[in-house]
């Protein structure tokens, strides 16, 4: 197979991950996915708490969770490399289960929506 007419496409790379626990290891996790050079990482198991976003040197992590009076259990999260971040067009926080970022990619003559759910 011809790889080579591959490289002069605009590629986003997308990952899934159960992570088990994203507390007191999202630096670890953050550095995995740049290493990995993964542009869109759907996180499952984070056992994070409440709802919001976290900006790092190299990612945006949208997550969430339970509810900060509950246990830490279950949780999403979705983390974009910072080189999207205008793309971001929203993102809906469903449950701690279900979580949808909604991305504008591509040029404004080829304009594509993708909407992430984890």
């Amino acid at each position: 197979m011809n790889t080579t007419r591959w490289k002069n496409k605009n590629i986003m790379r997308f990952a899934t991950w159960n992570i088990k626990s994203l507390n007191n290891r999202d630096q670890e996790t953050v550095k995995e996915l740049n290493h990995n050079n993964i542009d869109t990482c759907a996180i499952q198991e984070t056992q994070k708490k409440g709802r919001g976003q976290i900006l790092y040197s190299q990612y945006i992590v949208v997550y969430s969770g339970v509810v900060k009076n509950e246990r830490a259990k279950e949780g999403v999260a979705i983390a974009i490399k910072v080189r999207y971040r205008d793309c971001i067009r929203d993102c809906k926080y469903i449950s701690s289960r279900i979580l949808v970022v909604g991305l504008n990619t591509g040029h404004t003559k080829h304009k594509h929506t993708v909407n992430l759910r984890t």
